[in-house]
């Protein structure tokens, strides 16, 4: 008996003594943590001298609240209002603004308890009091109507927005948005959730490990958010990790974590007649796919637009195209007017002639052929009016010939005796852009938004034509659609 009391006791000394290395190695773990991950908050004035810009306001509203806000781009053109979503910043919506800022006048700004705005005195992050927040900043800039666009729990902002102000809204878009009821999703078979989520989804390891969220950590979420690694560079990382570290921040992250992003406003929006687009990446790992169906079961007059390869961010993961199938989206509900000043002249003359179909594919639908698309000179092309203009020619029109036609022989080469011709309803030529919204007999409607090589042009003009692509730029033609349409020049006879 004593002699197993005494191996007893061994066995308990052992068992002790592991326990003791154990908590030791935990300490230390949690020691070597806070040596290593630990973040403090960044002085509000260090944040704002790195992230503000020219263009950043720093406004108290009616509410009085101080929001960060950005009101940029045309000034006398309608307002476009872009509202970020959960842990993102206005800084989201970057490349857009920029896209946008020569035809739109547009808005963004740090929602209470994100970005340069911070926490609010009350505490109130709820949908309702962003929406409010939204409708206080137009009040301040004074602005009768808008257009508004939202990603994330920001699609659900602007949705509540659009339900309780449905006369200010010109039109909505839902970028891989919540705030309708969520759908029933698969089991993710990887079990692979992020560390981050992990973390927080535990309310005392969150408030415990609020101040040791690392770099690392940062980057496997938005991985996760984005379907093209490539689009997570080290500055989005850095950003997120210091702009989330604004003093009081993180507090409400781990009290917006808490909240539902189910909106009491998505039954009423079956009652919505503004134009809608629906936004969505088809490989969004964080709200899925089948939630653009249930808005668009909503509202079936919306439009749809998907994005294979693409997750939970389009505007930042394909700034470019996300950006054109939303501007080509108000160019129809809001059309760009002809720019008097923006054709370059040279010698007297603009940058009359034909843009020739180039490029190793063919701009093909059916036996159609886009052979070209011609630019009249500048005082044709100002003078333009859609009510006035004859149906068979406008100063800015695709030629589109029918290769099932006969070929015609004429004195400066040959030609399909039959084609089309694609008119426009609007199109805007500038320094930089063709835009072009219009519709051909046989082909349906017709869009096209193309950046603009102006000195490539310039160039050409010394021997008349060039081979190099001038113009490339998004080109749909019914259903039909050419990401890149290229485009050379040629002056013509």
């Amino acid at each position: 008996m004593a002699k197993l009391s005494a191996q007893l006791g061994v066995k308990m000394k052992i068992v002790m003594r592991v326990l003791g290395v154990v908590l030791g190695l935990f300490v230390l773990a949690i020691g070597a943590l806070g040596f290593y991950a630990y973040a403090p908050d960044i002085p509000r004035e260090e944040l704002v001298a790195k992230y503000g810009s020219e263009a950043s306001q720093f406004v108290v509203l009616e509410s009085g609240i101080t929001v960060h806000m950005r009101d940029e781009g045309c000034r006398s053109c309608d307002a476009v209002f872009l509202v970020h979503g959960s842990n993102a910043s206005l800084h989201t919506w970057g490349p857009w603004v920029e896209f946008l800022s020569e035809n739109w006048r547009v808005v963004t700004m740090d929602l209470p308890g994100h970005g340069l705005t911070g926490p609010t005195s009350d505490g109130d992050y709820t949908l309702p009091r962003a929406a409010d927040v939204v409708e206080e900043v137009r009040q301040y800039l004074d602005i009768n109507s808008l257009h508004i666009a939202g990603n994330s729990r920001g699609g659900s902002v602007a949705l509540s927005y659009t339900v309780d102000h449905p006369e200010r809204v010109l039109s909505m878009a839902l970028l891989d948005a919540v705030g309708a009821p969520w759908p029933i999703a698969e089991e993710d078979e990887d079990g692979d959730i992020p560390l981050v989520y992990q973390l927080m989804a535990n309310e005392t390891i969150a408030n415990t490990l609020k101040n040791f969220i690392t770099p690392d950590l940062i980057r496997e979420a938005l991985l996760d958010a984005f379907s093209n690694p490539d689009a997570v560079t080290d500055e989005m990382v850095e950003r997120y990790f210091e702009i989330g570290r604004f003093p009081g921040t993180r507090e409400t992250v781990l009290m917006r974590s808490r909240m539902a992003y189910y909106t009491d406003d998505f039954e009423p929006s079956r009652e919505l007649t503004m134009p809608v687009i629906v936004m969505w990446g088809e490989d969004d790992n964080l709200v899925p796919l089948a939630m653009a169906d249930t808005f668009m079961e909503a509202m079936p007059h919306a439009q749809l637009v998907t994005y294979p390869g693409v997750g939970h961010a389009p505007m930042e993961e394909i700034p470019a195209q996300s950006a054109t199938d939303y501007q080509l989206f108000l160019n129809a509900i809001a059309p760009i007017q002809p720019v008097s000043t923006a054709l370059v002249h040279q010698n007297g003359q603009a940058l009359f002639g034909y843009y020739m179909a180039a490029g190793e594919s063919e701009l093909r639908i059916g036996d159609w052929v886009v052979s070209h698309l011609f630019i009249d000179d500048a005082a044709n092309v100002d003078a333009w009016d859609v009510e006035s203009s004859a149906d068979y020619f406008a100063p800015v029109m695709f030629e589109i010939v029918d290769t099932s036609s006969a070929w015609v022989e004429g004195e400066i080469g040959g030609g399909y005796e039959n084609g089309t011709r694609g008119l426009p309803t609007q199109f805007a030529i500038t320094s930089d852009r063709v835009e072009f919204t219009g519709a051909a007999e046989h082909l349906g409607q017709i869009t096209f938004s193309g950046s603009y090589n102006r000195a490539g042009v310039e160039a050409a003009y010394e021997i008349g034509a060039t081979e190099d692509v001038v113009i490339t730029g998004r080109l749909q033609i019914g259903e039909t659609v050419f990401e890149n349409a290229s485009f050379s020049w040629f002056a013509g006879d």
